[in-house]
């Protein structure tokens, strides 16, 4: 509402950009809570759940995470569906979907980049490197130490599952800035 205001009802250029922010952020969080209530029946489906406990190898995982996000082309919204069943899944399963999730949300820089310049382009590819690499780089860890990071995630986010799978994609999305910050130059030279 203070988005919309800011919109229609000042002149300031800054207030106008400042309400784009405000609204843009409040249809995000008004269509990912309502992709999840919609979503969240299906996790009282005995194939659905079913569905899900197939992609307990963690390359399967990684690969339905990557797939699913592919097809609805955004890692939030798989979060948020992944949130709604929490219930339906155990968190193990969630944390090498969300590694794949970051693999297929490169699929809208990639399409929005076709027909462009060579910077935009570059810049899906540095994307794609990114998401894939840090995919990459935290499978072999998270496979060996799956305990250990679902004990420690437990620890800092308590026993909800659903806080659990939000602190893990918060936290690997940190922890992959850090490791390829140093790289930015190599992952430039690479998208050449």
């Amino acid at each position: 509402l203070i988005g919309v205001c800011l919109l229609l009802f000042t002149k300031s250029n800054k207030k106008k950009d400042i309400g784009s922010i405000l609204a843009g952020f409040a249809i995000l969080m008004i269509g990912m809570d309502t992709m999840s209530g919609a979503v969240k029946p299906l996790a009282e489906i005995d194939g659905f759940k079913n569905l899900f406990l197939m992609f307990e190898n963690p390359v399967l995982g990684v690969v339905a995470g990557a797939v699913l996000t592919a097809i609805i082309q955004s890692s939030s919204a798989m979060t948020g569906i992944l949130i709604s069943f929490s219930g339906a899944m155990p968190f193990r399963m969630a944390m090498f979907m969300i590694l794949g999730s970051n693999i297929g949300t490169c699929v809208t820089a990639l399409l929005s980049s076709i027909g462009t310049n060579a910077n935009a382009r570059r810049t899906a590819v540095i994307h794609l490197l990114f998401n894939c690499f840090g995919a990459l780089l935290f499978l072999a860890p998270l496979w060996i130490w799956q305990h250990q990071i679902e004990d420690f995630i437990v620890l800092i986010s308590g026993d909800n599952v659903s806080r659990q799978i939000a602190n893990f994609h918060t936290l690997f999305k940190i922890l992959i800035v850090a490791v390829f910050l140093p790289f930015i130059n190599l992952l430039v030279k690479l998208s050449m």
